[in-house]
């Protein structure tokens, strides 16, 4: 691999030769917390999630023999296979029970107040958030589950491989879903 001295690159090629080396414990480290975070915004269960990733791993660890350095980068490579893997895995339970049944949504946490009658309002503010996003399309919640897990449009485009105008019209159709359920429950 070439010398550079940008710490993003030094991260992925050291990433890189973990994943040639096996070394998991590096790779786990490094991306647990991103990878989890993509299969929750597809699953919206944070077992689930968990599940995705080690099964994602053990696909990455199949094919490690087949991975070009050269040819691709290994971290979205990863969150690539991990989405896969958490929408198959969406598929599978799909055809098992009614999504409706099964979806566990993660409520968003209450904001800390000194107020307590502030508490009051933003822990109601958190349950009706969460109950207008059950409502929500599969669409709508995977847009606020990326976003949740730290990604912007532009990561979003590209790990869904849409346009990223695509997912911006998707990301402000979820936002004025939400603002509209919200009002209807009296928060402005």
């Amino acid at each position: 691999m070439a010398e550079s001295s940008d710490p993003d690159q030094i991260a992925e090629e050291r990433l890189v030769q973990a994943f040639l080396d096996g070394d998991w414990a590096v790779i786990d480290q490094a991306l647990r917390r991103r990878l989890v975070g993509i299969a929750r915004a597809v699953l919206h269960d944070e077992h689930e999630a968990q599940d995705a990733v080690q099964v994602a791993m053990l696909k990455a660890e199949r094919q490690r023999g087949e991975f070009d350095a050269g040819r691709r980068a290994l971290t979205p490579w990863l969150d690539r296979i991990t989405e896969r893997t958490a929408q198959d895995l969406l598929r599978k339970r799909r055809s098992r029970v009614r999504l409706a049944e099964t979806a566990r949504l993660a409520v968003p946490p209450a904001i800390t107040v000194d107020d307590p009658a502030a508490g009051i309002e933003s822990e109601e503010l958190a349950r009706a958030f969460a109950e207008c996003e059950k409502g929500l399309g599969d669409r709508s919640r995977s847009m606020f589950g990326y976003q949740r897990a730290g990604m912007n449009e532009t990561k979003i485009a590209a790990l869904i491989g849409k346009p990223k105008s695509t997912v911006q019209g998707w990301v402000q159709q979820a936002r004025e879903q939400m603002r509209r359920c919200l009002e209807a429950k009296g928060f402005p």
